[in-house]
């Protein structure tokens, strides 16, 4: 679609000539149909989107990341605690150990004890 309006030289007189002006939007809209520059156009609005999606990803990548940080952090804390807890528990089962022959030595001595006794009464009715 033309439009067509008179155009004056910048000598302020009217040549009487038809010209297409930029100034008129449909004048415009014509050129661009057909034309590479809305694909151009297209493909910047499409690489924005793009890019403000790499973006997106990278920020939540990086989010992402934190929590893995995080996360070992967290994980290592724990294998720390645990290997406390084990020591307290090795700990805890050599003093049971030590504990089990006492108990076992003193059993023995009131063993003894309680025959010395018994023999004791036995010679002491005869």
């Amino acid at each position: 679609m033309k439009v067509k309006r008179k155009v004056k030289h910048s000598s302020g007189e009217n040549s009487g000539q038809e010209q297409d002006s930029l100034d008129d939007w449909e004048v415009i809209h014509s050129l661009m149909e057909g034309s590479v520059l809305q694909h151009i156009i297209n493909k910047m609005v499409r690489k924005e989107n793009v890019k403000r999606f790499d973006e997106s990803f990278a920020a939540y990548l990086k989010v992402a990341d934190l929590y893995q940080i995080e996360a070992f952090r967290a994980l290592q804390e724990a294998q720390v605690e645990i290997e406390k807890v084990r020591a307290k528990v090795d700990c805890l089962k050599v003093a049971s150990e030590v504990q089990t022959t006492e108990v076992e030595h003193l059993r023995e001595v009131l063993r003894r004890k309680e025959d010395a006794s018994t023999r004791l009464k036995v010679a002491l009715t005869l």
